[in-house]
């Protein structure tokens, strides 16, 4: 009932009374004003400056990359920043000007939007910033197995740049590129072959160098 109470008062309250509301919620709850709110609202209100403008993204460059990878974020009034987040995961940055920052892709980040605490408030980007797997340089696992009469294949996603191939006798010669669908099913990339009659052989190829 308190902090409903809290909740329906403004900037526009007198200082001391804020001030009041404030001990009476810690008294009576344990809590302070910042702690009994959600964490995001709390770090809005912590870095908001009366008066300063709202900050805003732009542009996001690159839109995709690994983990660790460096991003330019472009926008305005990023003054007073605190905090950058990667689809809520925070993020190590540096303040470059008012309207350029340069942040790290944190570890656990996923696709989703950037977002920026100023003094001038929240900014969220309209477009997601894509995190992607890091591709796959050495000999990736292919798996093959039964699912009732279809043989199933599968290896991972990241290994994009392999090339799944067959062969029905081994000869070096009859290697050629699989001709059925392929397909992704979370962090793996499926072939599945139905009614296999006879032997075949399967392997996954990297490229040219």
């Amino acid at each position: 009932m308190m902090l409903d109470t809290i909740t329906r008062y403004d900037e526009r309250l007198p200082a001391e009374r804020l001030f009041g509301w404030h001990v009476l919620l810690q008294t009576n709850t344990g809590f302070t004003f910042f702690s009994a709110l959600n964490s995001n609202l709390a770090a809005v209100l912590r870095a908001k400056v009366d008066g300063s403008p709202a900050c805003g993204i732009t542009n996001l460059n690159p839109a995709s990359g690994l983990v660790n990878s460096s991003v330019v974020i472009r926008g305005t009034n990023f003054s007073g920043t605190t905090t950058v987040s990667f689809n809520g995961v925070n993020a190590t940055f540096t303040l470059n000007s008012g309207n350029q920052i340069t942040a790290t892709t944190p570890t656990g980040a996923t696709t989703g939007p950037i977002s920026v605490i100023a003094a001038g408030g929240l900014a969220t980007s309209t477009n997601n910033f894509t995190v992607t797997a890091p591709i796959v340089t050495t000999s990736p696992t292919l798996k093959i197995g039964l699912v009732a009469n279809n043989v199933v294949l599968s290896w991972p996603t990241n290994a994009s740049t392999f090339t799944l191939q067959q062969n029905a006798d081994l000869a070096v010669t009859n290697w050629t590129t699989f001709s059925g669908s392929i397909s992704t099913v979370g962090t793996n990339q499926t072939a599945t072959i139905s009614n296999l009659v006879g032997r075949l052989y399967f392997r996954l190829i990297a490229p040219a160098p």
